[in-house]
């Protein structure tokens, strides 16, 4: 056992101190060496037990010089003796333990030195296989040494930076368990190195797909696999997230069919809900139908729950985000596909009982559409909107007002005026009296070259809830953009009068620039209102000399020639 770290300093310091003048009989130079290597190396651990990075590094460096005594004896040997194995076991243990303090210190470059030096070291324990070596001490050192690079590796994997060392440590590790020979190994030694190397294996696979070696991270699943006396069939009880690592390695090989493969075994599994999700999802950006296959297993399976379908939602849609063109208006297949899934009564009744999942379902559904929107994206925006509006209470009579809008306006841009109706009807009926179903109408009438229809709407819009003089002015622009005089000519003398009233003091269009536009649309018609042109310029006179004061120059100079000039003309 390991003494306090003062404790192991002390014992250290004292050894070293009498070291000099001492030797213990029947002790070679390389079995001295070994001790001193021991002891200096436990000294080193307990410091860093303990955080103290200096010190442990104190110990480790008085080490060294005994490091080299045995590299550099172990290879002058030619007769293989017990005592360079345990010389070797304990290399590997000092280069490891160094390591170890390197990492938690941030000693980027040191760390890289021992572990290098440690798998040197754990190649040469592992050349001593067959040379006469003591066979259980030999095991045994192995399997030390093994445990302890694999022990470092994954310490250092913790580490997103450090995933070259990790991946050196794991490779040691698996090239000494290769050699341990296997036959001659107790029960207990058995059992140990198949469940290092399981770990081993694992391990690997995981830096290697991280580091986007998938066909190394696949290697490692079917060594794996093949080291199992079950097969396949054990992989899938026993260690099942190797299956997610050999469906993402497959699928980094540009093979989503056999990853789907293993994401329906894996989903059939014990394993974590979450490892399956996130395989659909990543099957989902390369396939939607098999990523929601994987998706329908796990709910086939009873392991979805309500926050689970909402986190599914989530992935598809970001990785649709990063990729628009997945959701063209010629292509809406991930859409299809994922609302299809939505669409599974299982699935409804999960998220309709639990409110708070069923409202961030809508939520992300709606983004959706209004991405799709924004896109252009109609086809698609318009299943996003209804799926979102099939996620909805009764009770949410203003966002399932707010869907039936947005389901119009992609309708609308489709030009399925039809059905853009109907939907504005809904809007009315759950949300009455609202500005924006009332400006959906008009935009409506607008489209379809209605013009009683969208100067009747221009007529109630003030009276409506959440009404402001931008809307008035939009009306304008639109009807302007769409040629209807009529219809521009009523929208601005209902922008007037608002404006006369004081109810657009926040419009940014001064009135001067109203009338000037309400001008310019009566000098288009071909028959001329005369009594309202000559309005207009009453008006625009007044407005004018209103600011003027008695010795001061005109404030509107460019106004005041332009509609003297027009009326001139007119």
């Amino acid at each position: 056992e390991l003494p306090s770290s003062p404790g192991a300093q002390i014992s250290c310091d004292i050894f070293l101190w009498i070291q000099p003048h001492w030797r213990p009989p029947a002790v070679s130079p390389l079995q001295e060496a070994s001790l001193l290597l021991r002891v200096l190396t436990d000294a080193g651990e307990a410091w860093t037990q303990c955080d103290k990075y200096f010190e442990a590094e104190a110990c480790f460096s008085k080490a060294v010089p005994f490091a080299a005594q045995i590299e550099s004896e172990v290879q002058s040997k030619t007769v293989v003796l017990p005592s360079s194995v345990e010389a070797l076991a304990a290399l590997v243990g000092l280069q490891v333990a160094r390591g170890r303090a390197a990492l938690g210190s941030g000693q980027v470059m040191l760390l890289s030195v021992c572990v290098s030096k440690a798998r040197a070291a754990s190649l040469m324990l592992s050349e001593l296989q067959g040379t006469g070596a003591a066979g259980g001490d030999l095991r045994c050192a192995q399997l030390r040494a093994a445990e302890r690079l694999l022990n470092l590796g994954s310490l250092a994997m913790q580490t997103p930076e450090r995933r070259d060392e990790c991946l050196a440590c794991f490779e040691a590790c698996e090239q000494g368990l290769q050699v341990v020979d296997r036959s001659a190994c107790s029960p207990s030694e058995a059992e140990v190195l198949s469940s290092m190397q399981t770990m081993c294996f694992k391990s690997l696979a995981a830096v290697h797909l991280d580091k986007k070696n998938f066909q190394a991270g696949l290697n490692c699943c079917n060594n794996l696999q093949a080291l199992l006396p079950g097969g396949a069939t054990a992989v899938a009880e026993q260690h099942p997230s190797v299956l997610f690592l050999a469906a993402e390695s497959l699928l980094g090989l540009n093979r989503p069919s056999e990853a789907c493969e293993a994401g329906v075994q894996l989903a059939g599994s014990s394993a974590p809900v979450d490892l399956g999700l996130e395989l659909a999802a990543d099957l989902f950006s390369a396939d939607p139908e098999l990523g929601v296959k994987v998706a329908r297993q796990l709910l086939e399976h009873g392991g979805l729950t309500a926050p689970h379908i909402k986190q599914f939602l989530a992935l598809c849609c970001k990785d649709m985000s990063a990729q628009p063109d997945k959701e063209s208006t010629s292509s809406d297949a991930p859409a299809q596909a994922l609302l299809g899934f939505l669409s599974m009564e299982k699935v409804q009744e999960l998220v309709a009982a639990d409110g708070e999942q069923g409202r961030l379902c809508f939520e992300l559904l709606f983004d959706r559409g209004a991405h799709c929107f924004h896109e252009r994206a109609m086809p698609a925006a318009r299943k996003w909107f209804q799926a979102a509006l099939s996620h909805l209470k009764d009770s949410e009579t203003e966002d399932k007002a707010r869907c039936c809008r947005s389901i119009a306006m992609a309708s609308l841009s489709l030009g399925q005026s039809d059905e853009a109706k109907d939907y504005a009807g809904l809007a009315e009926k759950f949300d009455p009296g609202h500005i924006n179903t009332a400006f959906l109408r008009f935009k409506i009438h607008l489209l379809l070259g209605e013009t009683p229809g969208a100067i009747r709407e221009i007529g109630t819009m003030a009276a409506c809830r959440g009404f402001t003089a931008e809307f008035m002015a939009c009306s304008c622009a639109e009807s302007l953009g769409a040629k209807h005089p009529a219809v521009t000519l009523a929208a601005l003398e209902q922008l007037r009068a608002l404006q006369r009233e004081g109810e657009a003091t926040a419009l940014e269009t001064p009135p001067l620039t109203v009338l000037r536009c309400a001008l310019q649309v009566h000098a288009q018609q071909q028959a001329l209102d005369w009594e309202k042109a000559l309005g207009i310029l009453r008006e625009s006179h007044g407005l004018i000399t209103e600011k003027m004061e008695p010795g001061s120059s005109n404030p509107f100079p460019v106004e005041t020639e332009w509609f003297a000039s027009s009326g001139w003309n007119l």
